[in-house]
């Protein structure tokens, strides 16, 4: 069996211990396919071998990082006490572990993966060097103004008469950073398509938005 296939017992716990969101094995393997396939090439672009123990040590710095006093300096002694201190590369190691586990709590990367050396094309990487990071989270989905009225769009607007009628290419993408940015000179936009994901964090993010503040 492959080691990154996760078992449903499996992706119901990172349910529960990532999103504090609870639901059986069975509601998992089903509302969590899109982002468990995101989380699955995550740790494979970081060269990690989807050993339990690897899950668990993820788990670990996302349990760390989900805490309203987590600082960035804090979270790399952390990681750092975890690490040999006569591995060569332990500080790719050590940037890659935070970046990873940023990426599966957010969807969103702070940095390209240092030891793998892959980036994906135009990829947007938040900056988090100092601070807390519900600071990061804050800011980063800080709430906008929204209109007050209520704006009801017709059934003909959408994403392939926006291509046939406009000439705007629709670009999915697994980077919440990226949603509803243009690109190519505003001829093309892409759209975050893991829907199921907001909805894990929809409590997640409001509560730690207004607890920073």
């Amino acid at each position: 069996m492959d080691s990154f296939q996760l078992s449903p017992e499996a992706k119901r716990a990172i349910f529960e211990n990532f999103f504090n969101y609870k639901v059986t094995s069975q509601q998992a393997e089903t509302i969590g396919r899109t982002y468990f396939y995101y989380y699955q090439d995550s740790m494979k672009s970081c060269g990690l071998d989807g050993s339990s123990s690897c899950h668990q040590k993820i788990a670990s710095v996302v349990a760390l990082l989900k805490r309203p006093d987590t600082t960035r300096a804090n979270l790399e002694m952390f990681v750092k006490k975890q690490l040999s201190s006569n591995s060569d590369d332990s500080v790719e190691i050590l940037y890659d572990s935070i970046n990873l586990a940023v990426r599966l709590l957010l969807m969103i990367p702070i940095g390209p993966f240092l030891g793998s050396g892959i980036t994906l094309r135009n990829e947007t990487y938040l900056s988090w060097r100092e601070g807390k990071f519900t600071e990061l989270v804050s800011t980063t989905f800080s709430p906008q103004t929204q209109i007050q009225e209520r704006v009801k769009l017709e059934k003909v607007f959408n994403a392939r008469n926006l291509k046939r009628i406009a000439g705007m290419e629709i670009r999915w993408t697994s980077n919440l950073a990226d949603h509803l940015r243009m690109r190519d000179e505003d001829t093309a936009v892409e759209l975050f398509h893991c829907a199921s994901f907001l909805k894990l964090h929809q409590d997640w993010y409001g509560h730690r938005i207004v607890s920073s503040k």
